[in-house]
C-alpha cells in the first residue's frame, strides 16, 4: 500500500510534530478527555476549552486525525502499519521540493506524534469511536443536510382569469437539502404537501423520536450510544 496525503494535511501533521512536547501533549490530553460525540462542533469546542489552543488550529488538527482514522477504515490496514508508512511519507514526501513542507521534524518528534496519534485514533478511544460513528451516520447515498417548508396561498380562478379569484388553497412545499461524499453529490428536492401530509410527517417524526428515546433507555446500560 502507498500512503498518499494532500500537501495541506502533510503540512498540518508536520506542524503537529514540531510543536513543543508540552503543547502537543496538552492537545492530545484534551482530545482524549472528550466524550465521543457525533457533532464535530461540540468536540472542537471541548478541545479548545481544555487545551487553550486556538480554534482554527484545533479544527485543522482534528480534521487530519479524522482523515487518518477514515483512511485506515477504507484501506483495511491496521493503524500501526498505516502510521509506519505515514512516517516514511512525511520523511520522504513524493514532492520533496514542495515549499509548504518547511523544516522536517526530528525522528524523535515524529515518533512522539505518531504514538499520540495512534492512541487518539484507535477505535477504543473517544475520538476514534466518534469518527467511526460519524462515518456510519453518513454512510448513505444521500445524507440529510437541512429542510425548509415553504407555504403559499394559491388562488382558484373562474374560467376567465381576468376576474378576481373565487377561492384559494394553502399549499406547502417541503424542501430537503442533502449532501454526499463530494461537492457533486450535493443537491435538494421538493415535495408538495397539504395539511394532512404535514400532520402525517409530524406523526412519523415524533414516533421516530420516541423510538430513539426508548432505544437509549433500554440499551443505555448495556452499550455506549454516542450522542450529538
Amino acid at each position: 500500500m502507498r500512503i498518499n496525503i494532500t500537501r495541506s494535511d502533510r503540512a498540518t501533521l508536520l506542524e503537529l510534530a514540531r510543536l513543543p512536547d508540552g503543547e502537543r501533549a496538552q492537545f492530545f490530553e484534551a482530545l482524549n478527555r472528550q466524550e465521543p460525540r457525533l457533532d464535530p462542533d461540540n468536540l472542537i469546542r471541548g478541545v479548545v476549552e481544555s487545551s487553550g489552543i486556538a480554534r482554527d488550529r484545533v479544527e485543522r488538527y482534528l480534521a487530519v486525525l479524522g482523515t487518518m482514522r477514515a483512511s485506515c477504515e477504507t484501506s483495511g490496514v491496521g493503524i500501526s502499519e498505516f502510521l509506519g508508512e505515514l512516517k516514511q511519507n512525511l520523511q520522504h514526501p513524493p514532492d520533496s521540493k514542495s515549499p509548504t513542507l518547511g523544516l522536517l521534524p526530528t525522528d524523535s518528534q515524529l515518533d512522539s506524534l505518531l504514538r499520540d496519534a495512534e492512541h487518539a485514533v484507535d477505535i477504543k478511544s473517544p475520538f476514534g469511536r466518534a469518527v467511526k460513528g460519524t462515518t456510519l451516520l453518513t454512510d448513505a447515498e444521500r445524507a440529510y443536510h437541512h429542510a425548509k417548508v415553504l407555504t403559499d396561498l394559491r388562488s382558484i380562478f373562474e374560467d376567465a382569469p381576468t376576474k378576481s379569484p373565487i377561492s384559494a388553497i394553502v399549499l406547502h412545499t417541503l424542501r430537503i437539502a442533502y449532501g454526499g461524499g463530494g461537492e457533486e453529490d450535493k443537491g435538494e428536492f421538493f415535495v408538495e404537501m397539504d395539511l394532512r401530509d404535514l400532520e402525517d410527517l409530524k406523526s412519523a417524526v415524533e414516533r421516530a423520536i420516541l423510538k430513539e428515546k426508548q432505544i437509549r433507555t433500554f440499551f443505555g446500560d448495556k452499550i455506549e450510544i454516542l450522542r450529538l
